[in-house]
């Protein structure tokens, strides 16, 4: 039977609040940074004196995508963990530490080995090592949000090849051309991009000029 690794602990471990928010559509409604933090700190304020007694709250807020590794700031608390500097976690959601099946394990393992002993949401779950179902509950949970976020992903893929297939653009229009919404009893029935006429010619011209070979960029950015 193998032996199990010791964990040794810091003289002065943390709760660790994380917050994190996406600027992807995986996150358009999700909480703000800065009502996970106020939600985090009223959860930590609420935990049993025994709890926070010698274990202060330190919060750390990341914008970034969870769905790729390579995050800084979830791999500061990892780093923390490993030392032996980190009680317990914090977050509003499972999802907020992961969207991608490498942090998923990376921190369900530290939870499984004793460096971190409880993940917390702020709506009154915690997970721990001792609960077989809580590490099980807690895979799924980082599981589904990356089957979540892949789903979403290729929902926009499909609109962006069949917007394409019609002849539209996505997003903003490209310069020489304007976005122009069709409306029907003040509601907005259709979209579409149009050519405006005075930018189109200068555009025209200049490719003109880059077609004769004799055009530098700089000269052509200047002529623009």
């Amino acid at each position: 039977m193998p032996r199990k690794r010791k964990v040794r602990k810091a003289a002065i471990q943390h709760w660790i609040g994380y917050a994190r928010k996406s600027t992807d559509t995986e996150d358009k409604q999700v909480h703000s940074i800065d009502d996970q933090i106020a939600m985090i700190r009223q959860h930590y304020r609420e935990l049993p004196e025994e709890d926070r007694r010698a274990r202060p709250l330190k919060v750390l807020e990341e914008s970034r995508s969870a769905f790729q590794t390579g995050r800084p700031i979830f791999g500061q608390m990892m780093n923390m963990a490993s030392e032996g500097k980190v009680h317990g976690v914090i977050v509003v959601q499972p999802n907020r530490i992961s969207r991608n099946h490498y942090d998923t394990g990376a921190f369900i393992q530290r939870l499984v080995e004793g460096n971190i002993d409880c993940l917390d949401t702020t709506l009154g779950k915690r997970y721990t090592k001792r609960e077989s179902n809580d590490i099980f509950m807690l895979t799924l949970e980082g599981a589904m949000s990356w089957k979540d976020s892949a789903d979403k992903g290729e929902r926009i893929l499909d609109a962006m090849r069949r917007r394409a297939a019609e002849g539209r653009v996505m997003g903003p229009a490209r310069l020489g051309y304007r976005n122009v919404c069709i409306m029907q009893d003040g509601k907005v029935i259709d979209r579409k991009v149009e050519i405006v006429e005075m930018i189109a010619g200068n555009i025209l011209r200049l490719f003109h000029l880059a077609d004769t070979g004799t055009y530098s960029y700089a000269k052509l950015a200047k002529e623009a």
